[in-house]
């Protein structure tokens, strides 16, 4: 069962500034993914509703909400790509410090 979502997932990753995910973050919808924690790995788990492995990450920071400061400071440098996959309601996304290649 797993497969088959994270095939269509995969499938859908996508690469923005910070002007597509800007509106996410102002309706409180957009989770960060920091550390090793794989951003397809995290979409994965929300799609099939995995509150453990959620709830987890959470605690341990590497699934956060950008911060206000964050959204300010990518607002104002729109050159800063992010990865990022969307599992309505919510976008599940990661800062690259370089240009990320989608394959």
């Amino acid at each position: 069962m797993n497969a088959p979502i994270r095939d269509k997932l995969a499938s859908e990753r996508a690469v923005s500034d910070w002007r597509s995910l800007a509106p996410h973050h102002a309706r409180g919808a957009l989770f960060l993914v920091e550390g090793e924690l794989d951003p397809l790995d995290a979409a994965v788990a929300v799609a099939r509703d995995d509150t453990g492995r959620v709830a987890e990450w959470i605690a341990t920071g590497q699934l956060r909400k950008p911060t206000d400061e964050e959204a300010t400071t990518w607002g104002a440098d729109l050159d800063t790509p992010f990865e990022f996959l969307i599992v309505q309601p919510f976008v599940i996304a990661r800062t690259r410090g370089e240009p990320v290649r989608v394959d």
